[in-house]
């Protein structure tokens, strides 16, 4: 991954409009100053000025941006958890990454912290080898969207809010971001091109139960509308039932309910 933009590190999305949100990092010496800085409870810095939540006037969104570390060696995680754990207000939860990718465990962690001004923030860590400043970003609240709580699921970080939901992919870069891959809101998914996180949404935050019919017949009804081809996967209630449809090269294809003869 090539360095991340400072300002600029993930995508939030409020009701149904894409919203560009904004980390504010500062510039850190060593691991000391994170040490400082979590593990004692320590207030966060001010954004610098003439950053561009300052110049507007607006108050700055969430992602509200960690403290990068300048250590090139970069720290196990084991050791960046210890640090954070040390503050009485951050806790880890192991149910949030309970799902992660096998490949993936040990490389990544969710910290929950509950910070007296922004109140619940979420520390990902990620591994030395993502171009992270301090291998680490905080998410928190913004206005109109409260953050509850940050999972993992395979290789996405899932973000929920109280009326949203998103799917980055940890893996991917999209304009100094983690690729958007999925987003709940208003009874609908869209933007999902993965089954696995696809079928993660409609049972975490659309009811669906895991051994319905309906999750049961995604997979084949998906290959057989579109076979191989790359595709996009869709969902909404309409009268209380959810309808899915498949996308690709413009065509639209009705997964769910099955199509009568």
């Amino acid at each position: 991954m090539k360095p991340l933009v400072p300002a600029l590190l993930s995508l939030l999305l409020c009701s149904a409009v894409p919203l560009r949100a904004q980390v504010a990092t500062e510039p850190s010496d060593s691991l000391k100053d994170l040490k400082k800085k979590y593990a004692s409870g320590g207030q966060k810095p001010e954004a610098p000025k003439g950053s561009p939540a300052t110049e507007s006037g607006a108050p700055a969104p969430a992602p509200i941006g960690g403290a990068p570390v300048r250590e090139d060696k970069g720290m196990p995680i084991g050791e960046l958890e210890a640090l954070l754990l040390r503050a009485l207000d951050c806790k880890k939860n192991p149910a949030d990454t309970a799902e992660i990718a096998p490949a993936l465990k040990g490389k990544y962690s969710v910290i929950a912290c509950d910070d007296p001004i922004d109140g619940l923030v979420q520390i990902i860590l990620v591994p030395k080898s993502a171009a992270v400043p301090g291998q680490q970003l905080k998410y928190g609240s913004v206005r109109d969207a409260k953050l509850l709580r940050a999972r993992i699921v395979d290789h996405y970080l899932v973000l929920q809010f109280d009326n949203q939901i998103q799917y980055l992919d940890l893996l991917k870069e999209d304009q100094g971001s983690f690729a958007l891959s999925g987003f709940v809101a208003q009874d609908a998914l869209s933007r999902f091109e993965d089954m696995v996180i696809f079928k993660d949404a409609l049972k975490n935050y659309g009811g669906v139960a895991e051994k319905s019919e309906m999750l049961a017949g995604l997979d084949e009804g998906v290959a057989r509308a579109v076979g191989s081809k790359r595709h996009g996967l869709e969902a909404s209630k309409i009268r209380g039932e959810w309808v899915v449809v498949a996308k690709s090269q413009g065509n639209f294809f009705q997964i769910w309910p099955k199509s009568k003869p």
